[in-house]
């Protein structure tokens, strides 16, 4: 396909190695990828170029993903058009969909995310907003496809996981060892930041930790990077030296 035909993405996620694989996968798949580190990056990008779809990390240093989505959806009122925003999230639970909702976004994703929710998400927006009078759907493109999303970007999409996806067993390799290194990365922040009292820094460290465990496919440890982060988030880091040794352990089980 002639690159200036192929479905232009913007992704802005702020760990590093996340931003490599889901690259990679949707590269593959035959999308432009253009990259965002956090949110003031992706609503500069956004005046810059044109995107038939933004994937927006939630938690996000300078301007959270929230932030940015009411920067664009702002300057949409003012110029016209309404691109498909789809939030990025390791947090479940009903109270931060329906802040990513109230800020403008059209969907939420729990990470790590498939081409298939990929694919779901991009049909509930269509019909949302042919639901709202938009009878061209959220990225500008005609009816079918598969599972109802808009073309051109129903002809990209398949069933590949992106925390799965490999080339050749030698990549998939060289992702998960990747990814470990990024988890051990994290988990050594999470106890620096304990050791130092900075309540703030563990709470960062734990969140991106709590991503890759779940890149990984590890639920119990994203889980456990889960309560930490929130009891950092309160201001609670007091007596969670057993919660980061037990986050170690599963780390180095994981390893093996």
């Amino acid at each position: 396909m002639h690159p200036s035909r192929r479905p232009h993405i913007l992704l802005a996620e702020d760990n590093d190695f996340n931003r490599q694989l889901a690259s990679a996968v949707l590269e593959e798949q035959g999308y432009r990828v253009t990259v965002a580190e956090d949110g003031e990056r992706a609503l500069a990008l956004f005046h810059e170029q044109r995107f038939e779809l933004i994937l927006m990390d939630v938690g996000m240093p300078c301007m959270d993903g929230r932030e940015a989505t009411r920067a664009i959806r702002a300057l949409e009122r003012e110029r016209g058009g309404r691109i498909p925003i789809i939030a990025l999230t390791a947090t479940a639970d009903a109270e931060e969909r329906q802040a990513c909702l109230d800020s403008g976004m059209d969907d939420v994703l729990l990470k790590p995310f498939s081409i298939r929710d990929l694919r779901e998400s991009l049909a509930r927006c269509r019909r949302e907003a042919c639901a709202a009078g938009s009878p061209s759907g959220p990225a500008g493109g005609g009816s079918g496809g598969k599972g109802g999303a808009p073309a051109p970007l129903a002809a990209m999409l398949s069933d590949r996981v992106l925390a799965d996806f490999s080339a050749s067993p030698q990549r998939l390799t060289a992702f998960f060892g990747l990814l470990c290194d990024d988890l051990g990365t994290q988990l050594a922040a999470m106890k620096s930041a304990h050791d130092a009292n900075d309540p703030a820094a563990l709470r960062d460290a734990a969140h991106a930790a709590k991503g890759v465990a779940q890149g990984l496919r590890d639920q119990s440890l994203g889980r456990l990077a889960g309560e930490i982060e929130q009891l950092a988030r309160q201001g609670d880091i007091s007596g969670l030296e057993r919660k980061l040794s037990d986050c170690m352990a599963m780390y180095l089980l994981l390893k093996r």
